[in-house]
């Protein structure tokens, strides 16, 4: 019996590693929140079309989309603190490479 699941590629080491696994847990929180948020906005599509305020309800939707990407963590202050650690792993990475060079420069 074969496995039909799409296999996960080896995680890649060092900095690229660390951005690799970053974006593919920010994608898949972002896919989570998309879909347990489209019940809210089929709701406040459905109060619109019902004769409630559009208004309210598109502020409704924005609430609920809010409320579940906080929950999942996916908010400004989490995005800034993993772009810290993007940047902070690209860094460590061009010193390490440089220290690499000229080691292997001076040998």
């Amino acid at each position: 019996m074969s496995d039909t699941a799409p296999k996960k590629p080896a995680p890649a080491a060092g900095a690229r590693g660390t951005m690799e696994q970053t974006y593919r847990s920010a994608k898949d929180a972002a896919g989570k929140a998309i879909e347990t948020t489209r019940g809210a906005a089929r709701d406040a599509v459905k109060r619109t079309a019902q004769g409630a305020d559009a208004k309210g309800a598109a502020a409704a939707a924005k609430d609920a989309g809010k409320a579940e990407l906080d929950s999942l963590g996916l908010n400004r202050d989490a995005a800034r603190a993993q772009v810290g650690h993007v940047i902070n792993g690209v860094l460590q990475a061009l010193s390490s490479a440089g220290a690499a060079a000229a080691s292997k420069s001076k040998a």
